[in-house]
């Protein structure tokens, strides 16, 4: 989910920006903020995007 957003090392993506294009990813599904959250911490909790102020910052490549 998070891959298709920011998929190179050193991609840059304002937080609400990151945030509002997951929930736009799945339109239908009624829980679909909260699987953008999960998506966005369980990214940053394994280390493939890190905060930068206003923004989320891509540390490694997408595996394809």
């Amino acid at each position: 989910m998070i891959t298709s957003v920011l998929s190179t090392k050193d991609q840059i993506c304002d937080k609400k920006k990151l945030y509002e294009q997951l929930v736009a990813q799945n339109p239908d599904d009624k829980y679909k903020k909260q699987k953008a959250a999960g998506a966005i911490g369980g990214a940053v909790a394994h280390g493939f995007i890190v905060g930068e102020g206003e923004y989320y910052r891509c540390t490694r490549d997408a595996k394809n």
